[in-house]
């Protein structure tokens, strides 16, 4: 069993669809990908686990490895070996809680107590119906945990059609999610042409239809 520590927010700068092996679910296909990117990185750490004989008992077939204490508070790749078998996975530490609401273009960010998370830094890249993928903005989240990832004075927002968004606290750790615009934003006016002002216009409509729609009878 080999581990590698990792700079995560280098990793996102360089390719933010690191994303994208971290958070999808681990099969064939990922399983290569993360061979292809990390193959070749030398192990901080490395130990040879001896594994018992198959029981009859399934949950005993199951063999629990500790991670050494002073790499558990970071964020590691890890690679298991056996025979011609090789098997990879991210393990990211991180107590920071995401919430996405995609129709707002806002993120909140809570820690494992439920408390919101202020001045945690977060940076997102946009993925362009080009292809490219560009810088899109970055920033810190308000009193309440809160930063709108969307809100932006250019006209990028009407070429991107993904999101790929890295948030971190000093003690909280480091965590990388994606999302989408919001599905209707291309209905918004055009006739302006500040396009900040047709997005608060747009969450703007957005609040009322919530209010309408939970308002009491």
């Amino acid at each position: 069993m080999l581990n590698f520590t990792l700079h995560l927010e280098t990793m996102f700068t360089r390719d933010p669809k690191i994303s994208e092996l971290v958070n999808k679910d681990k099969n064939k296909s990922s399983n290569k990908e993360m061979m292809e990117n990390f193959g070749f990185v030398q192990p901080n750490y490395s130990e040879a686990i001896k594994i018992p004989k198959e029981k009859n008992n399934k949950n005993d077939n199951i063999t629990v490895y500790e991670i050494p204490e002073k790499y558990r508070n970071k964020n590691l790749f890890v690679e298991i070996k056996a025979d011609s078998i090789k098997l990879f996975d991210i393990c990211l530490s991180s107590n920071l809680i995401i919430t996405i609401t995609e129709s707002l273009g806002e993120l909140k960010v809570i820690d494992g107590d439920l408390q919101s998370v202020v001045k945690a830094y977060v940076k997102v890249y946009a993925e362009l119906n080009s292809d490219k993928i560009e810088f899109y903005k970055d920033g810190y989240t308000d009193l309440n945990g809160k930063f709108n990832y969307l809100a932006l004075n250019t006209d990028q927002l009407k070429n991107a059609r993904k999101f790929y968004i890295f948030v971190s606290e000093e003690k909280q750790g480091a965590t990388i999610r994606e999302c989408y615009p919001p599905k209707n934003i291309n209905g918004m006016s055009s006739n302006d042409d500040n396009i900040l002002m047709n997005i608060q216009r747009y969450k703007q409509n957005q609040r009322n239809k919530w209010r309408e729609m939970n308002k009491f009878v």
